[in-house]
């Protein structure tokens, strides 16, 4: 597999309907980040590491800003435009090369940006103010395949984005909603079942320290009780323990860290 040119900056950007001023306090205030950036995962010790991980990317000492169109991450560009339909946010990322240490995890991080984004844009536009749960699961697949063939989407793979979609998943989870996004290593979808909650799903190549192809999936759930995320978790996990190995680090793929 060939590699890409190191002077190409990949730009991924959506569209989101917000106030400017909303989207801007978004990204700078950590209680905002926090209902759309990334996942929750606990460190080693049990405690909290969306917190620290939040702080390490967007107030680190090589953070500039221009509000409300312009934040700076050190590597990585947001700028934000109002358009017709709300605020176009693109992120610029830095070429490759531009920070050796990470030069291994470029494509990831792409990824995970691009996740990222869909989810800021789930979180303006659908659950402004709500605070969201989510469940991360990452692994290398026993057997090869793609996770959409895994979790039976693979029949809905073809709807367009904005279409309506019913399904039941391998563990007996039934879904209906609408196509929310789809690159080509993503799959979005809106969950009725899941408070409007957003289902990610995507695959990633091998890489330098992935020696093989990977899956993720990210489930992020709006005001269900405790009761009924147990119940989702334990079947989710269940199903996916049988499926893949898992990986060591809970934010390896997709993340932007």
């Amino acid at each position: 597999m060939s590699q890409p040119d190191k002077a190409v900056t990949p730009a991924i950007e959506v569209t989101i309907a917000a106030p400017i001023a909303d989207v801007w306090a978004a990204l700078r205030e950590p209680g905002r980040l926090r209902n759309w950036h990334g996942w929750e995962y606990d460190l080693p010790d049990g405690t909290d590491a969306l917190e620290p991980e939040i702080q390490t990317i967007y107030f680190n000492p090589a953070v500039t800003e221009e509000p409300p169109t312009r934040l700076s991450l050190g590597t990585d560009v947001f700028d934000l435009a109002e358009v017709d339909g709300g605020v176009r946010v693109r992120i610029t990322r830095a070429p490759r090369g531009a920070d050796p240490d990470w030069d291994a995890y470029y494509d990831d991080i792409t990824e995970g940006w691009t996740t990222f984004l869909h989810q800021l844009k789930w979180a303006m536009e659908r659950h402004p103010g709500d605070v969201r749960v989510t469940h991360f699961t990452a692994g290398t697949p026993l057997e090869p395949g793609p996770i959409v063939t895994r979790l039976g989407l693979a029949e809905i793979a073809a709807v367009p984005v904005g279409g309506d979609y019913a399904v039941t998943l391998p563990m007996g989870i039934t879904l209906s909603g609408s196509v929310f996004f789809r690159t080509e290593q993503q799959f979005g979808l809106t969950v009725t079942e899941w408070g409007d909650g957003l289902l990610e799903v995507a695959d990633s190549p091998p890489a330098p320290h992935r020696p093989v192809a990977g899956s993720a999936a990210i489930l992020c759930l709006y005001g269900m009780s405790d009761a009924a995320v147990a119940r989702l978790r334990t079947a989710w996990d269940g199903w996916w323990d049988g499926q893949f190995q898992p990986v060591t680090v809970p934010g390896e793929m997709p993340s932007a860290s």
